[in-house]
């Protein structure tokens, strides 16, 4: 049967079924397709809008049923609820406090019976994505770092999607194994058994590193600079590229001479080589000579040449030192080059160049791209810093562990978060995952405090999805990790249990407390924010005036403003700085003048942080 060719016509777009931000962002598609750029562009109007975007307020409620640590207060948090609007909370409390995210998103495979929904059309898959990254940009400290894995299909999409919201913060990617090669199901003979982790990160990052190994360093000679050992004298630049740094090296303790590699020539250039006036911002070769610290071959064998001929003869012959089975001299090499050489005994072997343990800058090597599989550790090179971690299947059997059975699909492995979180994180480093799923990133921080006893806090988001997803697998893992399972000894540590909904954000008119307060925003829901916001570990709920106390600082939840909160606030005031927040602030009035006090009045304090 013959291909209808035929073009379908365009279905025609209901413009007076769209609300106003579905107008916004039309307009805002058709300006951008009116630019010419490079990157990614997605038709945004076409999307069934994601039932979460909206302009609705969020509030959190705390299950204390599901709380881990009976009495608190607590440092970790698990938020259940949609993610869009848990970020969106978190927008308001935690902005500019998060050292690292890492998340693992729907892959855009279409497989139905993934935990959040992954059966999106590419411009669905990407707007879902979008709104979600843009709000965690605004989480990342000035020295966080953002995470995130995909498969090798989507990688590009989402380079592209990250590099518009992560503009010029792309640091490099990890590729991570995901199991032995196979040819079941796939094409050309080619395995996709990899995944990829690329990471953005604000100035202020860097990765932990992996501690240096000393083992090759040793002082045979009782040099008094203490130990070190021998390195490569050159690096990868041939003499056409490094003319400068391609000349005889002479030891001036025997005068024999050394061949430079025309492929590889010395690292460091010559005195002799510098033109009249010139200075170059390393040291000179001669410098380091003159410090012993060239270390020359011992008893080398050696040839003289007589005249330039006898050179091209040896040439001919291949009677030269050689580098591996190449030459170090051949025709073509610059004739004043060969002339330096006529008259001096030219020794076989290489110098190299003796590295003091002293001289290291730091004590870590930098982290590979690279994400070596346990199966092949006995295999990794001493002198790469390879993140060593192991196939999907461990997160399987680590939560077969832990539950008896398997309570979430495709989990990804604890030793792959665990590396990571050791790397990206610092002892005090507050960490988020926004699609938290079964809770291998909170298990990997309360696993990496146990190993250094470090004070790393974790907020994990998830959604229920009909699975009870959030509140019996993440949230029971979690329960079991810290307080033991099986034959494994507990980690410790706790976490709060959060539900996150929504309420009108005309439920919150300004000026209007009697409205607002009552069913409406409740006190407990005001003092979990004001604690997240100002870095406390969360207390229980409070049902009217609460306080805290900080470090260097209180601050006081006064619903009311009653005569007993201005007399605590008063005397909180004599020994430190008060934070007050009330509906009522102008009761407060006779601590306005107290340099002490600051008076935030409810609920522009809210919204102001609140994303729009």
């Amino acid at each position: 049967m013959a291909k209808d060719n035929r073009k379908v016509p365009a279905k025609k777009l209901d413009y007076d079924a769209l609300s106003r931000e579905d107008l916004v962002r039309l307009l805002r598609h058709l300006e951008a397709r009116t630019e010419k750029k490079v990157g990614l562009i997605w038709d945004q109007t076409a999307l069934a809008q994601d039932k979460a975007i909206n302009e609705d307020f969020v509030v959190t409620d705390a299950v204390t049923s599901l709380h881990s640590g009976k009495q608190g207060p607590y440092d970790n948090l698990v938020i259940e609820g949609d993610n869009y609007d848990s970020l969106r909370w978190l927008h308001m409390t935690h902005k500019g406090k998060v050292q690292c995210i890492y998340v693992d998103p729907p892959y855009n495979t279409g497989y139905a019976n993934f935990c959040y929904a992954d059966r999106f059309e590419t411009s669905q898959w990407l707007e879902f994505l979008s709104v979600r990254l843009r709000l965690a940009k605004d989480l990342l400290s000035d020295d966080g770092v953002i995470l995130v894995s995909i498969d090798d299909a989507n990688r590009d999409l989402l380079r592209l999607l990250m590099d518009d919201i992560f503009p010029g913060l792309f640091v490099g990617s990890f590729v991570t194994k995901t199991r032995e090669q196979t040819n079941s199901g796939e094409h050309h003979f080619f395995s996709r058994d990899h995944d990829h982790v690329l990471v953005y990160a604000n100035e202020g990052f860097n990765f932990n590193g992996k501690k240096k190994t000393y083992e090759m360093y040793s002082n045979p000679n009782n040099d008094p600079r203490g130990d070190f050992r021998l390195s490569d004298l050159t690096f990868g630049f041939d003499y056409l590229n490094r003319p400068n740094q391609f000349y005889p090296l002479e030891n001036p303790a025997t005068g024999q001479v050394y061949l430079c590699n025309p492929n590889r020539v010395w690292v460091y250039a010559s005195e002799k080589r510098l033109k009249p006036g010139k200075k170059i911002r390393t040291e000179t070769m001669e410098e380091f000579i003159s410090r012993d610290q060239i270390n020359w071959p011992d008893n080398p064998k050696f040839v003289v040449w007589e005249t330039l001929d006898d050179v091209y003869v040896a040439i001919d012959r291949k009677e030269v030192p050689h580098s591996g089975k190449a030459p170090l001299l051949f025709r073509g090499l610059p004739e004043s080059y060969l002339l330096e050489l006529v008259g001096k005994e030219i020794a076989w072997g290489t110098p190299s160049f003796k590295r003091f343990k002293a001289d290291l800058h730091n004590d870590t090597q930098p982290v590979s791209s690279w994400i070596r599989p346990t199966p092949h550790k006995k295999d990794a090179d001493p002198e790469r810093c390879e993140m060593v971690a192991s196939y999907n299947q461990e997160g399987t059997k680590v939560l077969r562990a832990i539950f008896g059975s398997t309570e979430f699909d495709y989990p990804k492995p604890l030793s792959l978060l665990t590396e990571l979180v050791r790397q990206a994180t610092k002892p005090n480093s507050l960490v988020l995952d926004f699609f938290a799923g079964s809770g291998t990133t909170a298990h990997a921080v309360l696993a990496v405090n146990a190993e250094d006893g470090g004070n790393r806090r974790f907020i994990m988001c998830s959604e229920q999805n009909g699975k009870q997803l959030c509140s019996d697998v993440l949230a029971e893992r979690l329960r079991r990790v810290i307080n033991g399972y099986a034959d494994v000894k507990g980690t410790g540590g706790n976490f709060a249990y959060l539900r996150a909904s929504t309420l009108p954000v005309e439920h919150i008119p300004l000026g209007t407390p009697s409205v607002v307060r009552g069913a409406k925003l409740k006190d407990d829901q005001v003092w979990t924010i004001l604690q997240t916001m100002h870095g406390c570990p969360l207390q229980l709920a409070s049902k009217g005036t609460a306080h805290a106390i900080l470090d260097g600082g209180a601050i006081v939840y006064s619903p009311d403003g009653a005569k007993d909160d201005v007399a605590l606030v008063r005397t909180l005031a004599r020994k430190s700085k008060v934070t007050v927040y009330s509906w009522t602030a102008r009761n407060f009035a006779s601590l306005k003048n107290n340099t002490n006090v600051t008076i935030q009045s409810l609920p522009e304090a809210l919204l102001s942080r609140f994303p729009k």
